[in-house]
């Protein structure tokens, strides 16, 4: 590692072909300052998408294959120098981008011997990155675990309460709506368990760490959010609603 190095994680980006252009033109710019210094080095992309995947150094080739892609996967914006790439950046100037939908933990790293070129780097592609901050950020957060596992065992909670007064005529136990009510409650509880990890998935492809939105198609991919969240939102309030109001009428017949 160079003297200096100052890296950041990637979190919660929206991406369009301009926000592309922009990052390309800042690490170009960098890449320009690296060899008025008599630093050799080169710029490069790698993009990845319908399971293939090219390096690129131009922002025309880049360009074009980002609008040809069907689902982009990965996008890796890098400057090498001659010394990093010789010694696998053990020593020598690199800077590198990774923006990746599927995996939560990429970053930003700046690293040289030249401290101002650190935090110029540093600093520029932050710009840029920032005007990319999605709206969602706020799903990928532990809260929406902890929503969705509370929504779902309210909604468990009347499930089982409305099959055990059907059931319970049908049951011929003593406290035969106590035991439909604990039946369905568990049963609901085991399949809950698979259904919130399908959940999360779902979750994850819909909100993904790094969404590259198409151009021509970014209202629908933000009205298919914004769906999504509405009807996860209306769930949530039902299940609460409900709950909270069975809870109290079993809270006051209890204390009545």
């Amino acid at each position: 590692m160079a003297q200096f190095l100052r890296d950041q994680q990637v979190r919660n980006l929206s991406i369009v072909a301009d926000r592309i252009d922009e990052l390309f033109s800042v690490f170009t710019q960098w890449s320009t300052t690296l060899a008025n210094a008599g630093v050799n080095n080169v710029v490069s992309c790698v993009i990845r998408f319908d399971e293939k995947g090219y390096r690129v150094f131009n922002i025309a080739d880049l360009m074009r294959l980002y609008r040809q892609a069907k689902d982009v996967e990965r996008l890796v914006f890098s400057i090498e120098t001659a010394e990093s790439l010789r010694t696998n950046r053990q020593f020598g100037a690199f800077m590198e981008l990774t923006l990746d939908r599927a995996n939560p933990v990429t970053f930003l790293t700046v690293s040289s011997d030249d401290q101002s070129w650190v935090d110029g780097a540093f600093s520029a592609v932050r710009e840029v990155l920032v005007k990319g901050r999605a709206w969602f950020g706020f799903v990928r957060t532990a809260w929406t675990e902890l929503i969705v596992q509370i929504t779902g065992v309210g909604l468990i909670f009347l499930l089982s309460l409305s099959a055990a007064r059907k059931l319970a005529p049908h049951v011929a136990v003593e406290n035969p709506f106590l035991i439909a009510f604990m039946f369905v409650f568990l049963l609901s509880g085991n399949i809950w368990a698979y259904l919130q990890r399908q959940i999360h998935s779902v979750i994850g492809r819909v909100f993904p760490n790094v969404e590259f939105v198409k151009e021509g198609r970014q209202y629908l991919h933000w009205l298919t959010q914004g769906c999504i969240t509405t009807v996860v939102g209306v769930l949530v309030m039902y299940a609460i609603t409900e709950t909270t109001s069975v809870l109290l009428g079993t809270a006051g017949a209890l204390v009545k």
